[in-house]
């Protein structure tokens, strides 16, 4: 293999593993995000309820 081929496929390697480290590291935000949302919402409304029989 020539030194330029596998120059280009370590780049490429690399830029596709830095990308899927941002998208899960986006995705786990975003997740983090809907669940502090969603746990606001839940404090929220646990003050406004009945309580059960």
């Amino acid at each position: 293999m020539k030194p330029t081929t596998a120059r280009r496929l370590l780049l490429a390697g690399t830029l596709a593993t830095t990308v899927a480290v941002a998208a899960a590291a986006a995705a786990i935000w975003h997740f983090l995000q809907v669940q502090r949302d969603m746990s606001q919402a839940q404090a929220a409304c646990a003050c406004c309820e009945e309580p059960a029989p």
